[in-house]
């Protein structure tokens, strides 16, 4: 498995699996920031774009690998149902419908200023997809590099008190 990742081929596969994940974080935090700090309508839907474009990207890389386990391992349930697909699946819905959410609150009209006022559970529901989303980042990196595994798990257990 060691000499398979270090092939040119995964590991360029792998750095640009990386770079979308890192960009998708990044283009959600600035249409939420935007968002939430009143930035101008033009800018969010911009980052929102950005976001939805890494996150159908991050959404058929899971769809792909379902459907490999399903087709080439015998028990595929038990692979595929593990902490790491269950956040994914998770952070791909909760990503989708934020993204939604700010989409629909924003006026269509450029007369109109964007609500500044936004619910404590919507804040926090932001603020859990992104907690998500570095989840996602923190067992990718563990799937990549064996000695950062025991540290990412250290991450998630702490992230479960």
């Amino acid at each position: 498995m060691d000499r398979l990742i270090t092939t040119p081929f995964v590991a360029t596969f792998l750095f640009v699996d990386v770079c979308f994940l890192l960009a998708l974080l990044f283009c959600f935090r600035q249409g939420l920031d935007g968002f939430l700090t009143g930035a101008a309508k033009k800018e969010i839907l911009v980052s929102l774009f950005f976001a939805n474009f890494f996150n159908v990207y991050e959404g058929v890389r899971e769809f792909g690998k379902i459907i490999s386990l399903a087709e080439f391992a015998e028990k595929w349930p038990q692979l595929l149902w593990n902490f790491g697909t269950a956040i994914n699946l998770i952070t791909f819905i909760s990503v989708t419908f934020c993204v939604l959410y700010v989409r629909v609150s924003i006026p269509s009209d450029e007369s109109e200023s964007i609500q500044r006022e936004t619910s404590q559970m919507v804040r926090t529901w932001f603020a859990l997809t992104t907690a998500l989303l570095w989840l996602r980042f923190i067992s990718f990196v563990k799937s990549i590099n064996a000695k950062l595994a025991t540290f990412t798990m250290a991450i998630v257990q702490v992230s479960y008190i």
